[in-house]
């Protein structure tokens, strides 16, 4: 029987949010046919909807033609049906904290996840029902419970079923309310959890030990080869950030840090955001006349790799309060740039404090972020040599896109 992989994601490839299935997709190997269900992408879609990814020809793409506030009543007579919405329900009641946004969270995905199975269910009995198939959640999240429910009650000939899982759909606390839906449901279906980093699997391990027994394993992400380049050390700092302006990001507590310092300093910052507004004031403020700063707005992560081949950047920076293990990280060592980061989430799994640049602690001050800065400005020019060899070499046995996603079809085609 030929083998097909399902795997069920947020917006791949109809919107700009998941880089790294991107680039995940171009390793698959070992199935005839290989499946993407953008789970919260509805309506026709045509090829030329596909903007800004290039998409291997051997993929086939579907998605839900209608959103669930169309199917509403095949959602709730599936839910009464169905004991797994009580189970969860009576849990949320129980714990009261955040209830009404806890409530409508729950309420959302469970609409989601089922509306999806719906589709999913009738696609793959249409046209995969001789085969054996394969799913894959992309998030421990919506995504997982439709995999889940597809496992549980399709009837299809599911052979695997498994899930990454990566930052908001692993720590209760990256999250707004503390709470993540189905969690139980999830973890007791899933034949095989892929974690991307050491922190992930101890937490559930931690959280969830009868659940997750013998479920977890470590299947890093990865970023793909686009060479080094030589830079040497000169008396202008170059430092560079790169993600959305959110408040997790605490992306004006870097300004605020370099401002403080006397040093020639330039930095570079890209992503756009809520923030921008908080960020540019703050900078008009600035009378640093030793820093200059350049705010390069949203480009795409092609554009960015480039510009990575061609500056030579001494610093990459990252003072997130929460993380999964950042792209934005892996990528910059590729480049062999040192590192500052907060030690948060799998972070220091590819950062190693004093070898490829600096943690910090996740309630980092401006005062802690300078005294790093100062630091990696004033090291001789052989450490700091040593500095970006051991970056690069951290990237290559760690977050290698081309090893890593093998390793993980490699690991597949025993199932």
């Amino acid at each position: 029987m030929n083998k097909t992989l399902v795997i069920i994601n947020g917006t791949y490839p109809y919107q700009r949010s998941e880089d790294y299935l991107a680039n995940e997709v171009n390793y698959i190997q070992g199935f005839n046919k290989i499946i993407i269900f953008p789970m919260f992408i509805y309506g026709h879609k045509k090829k030329s909807d596909i903007k800004d990814y290039p998409v291997p020809k051997n993929i086939h793409f579907f998605n839900s033609q209608q959103s669930y506030h169309k199917n509403i009543l095949f959602c709730i007579y599936f839910i009464l049906c169905h004991t797994f919405f009580y189970d969860e329900f009576w849990n949320i009641l129980k714990q009261r904290e955040h209830l009404y946004q806890r409530i409508k969270k729950f309420i959302r995905t469970s609409f989601k996840s089922i509306n999806a199975y719906r589709d999913i269910k009738r696609e793959l009995i249409k046209n995969c029902k001789n085969e054996k198939i394969y799913l894959y959640s992309y998030w421990m999240a919506d995504t997982a419970v439709t995999l889940s429910l597809l496992k549980k009650y399709s009837k299809l000939p599911i052979i695997f079923t498994f899930t990454r899982c990566h930052r908001f759909d692993v720590y209760e606390y990256a999250n707004p309310t503390k709470y993540i839906s189905y969690r139980k449901l999830i973890l007791s279906t899933v034949d095989k959890i892929y974690a991307i980093s050491n922190d992930a699997k101890f937490h559930l391990e931690k959280s969830y030990p009868q659940l997750c027994k013998n479920k977890i394993q470590i299947q890093r992400l990865g970023t793909d080869e686009h060479g080094v380049i030589e830079v040497k050390k000169t008396n202008i700092l170059r430092i560079v950030s790169c993600s959305w302006l959110r408040p997790v990001k605490r992306i004006p507590l870097i300004f605020e840090a370099l401002d403080s310092l006397n040093i020639p300093i330039e930095w570079t910052h890209y992503g756009d955001g809520e923030e921008m507004g908080i960020l540019q004031s703050k900078i008009k403020k600035n009378k640093n006349k030793k820093l200059k700063i350049k705010l390069a707005g949203k480009i795409s992560n092609s554009q960015l790799l480039e510009i990575y081949k061609n500056i030579p950047f001494d610093i990459f920076i990252n003072v997130s309060e929460n993380e999964g293990v950042p792209v934005s990280i892996m990528e910059a060592m590729s480049f062999g740039m040192i590192i500052i980061a907060t030690a948060v989430g799998g972070t220091s799994e590819i950062v190693h404090n004093g070898k490829n640049g600096y943690l910090l602690p996740q309630n980092c001050s401006k005062e802690q972020i300078a005294e790093k800065i100062f630091t990696i400005y004033n090291i001789p020019e052989t450490i700091y040599d040593e500095m970006r060899k051991n970056s690069r070499l951290l990237w290559n046995n760690l977050s290698c896109a081309k090893e890593n996603y093998k390793t993980l079809y490699r690991e597949l085609q025993k199932r």
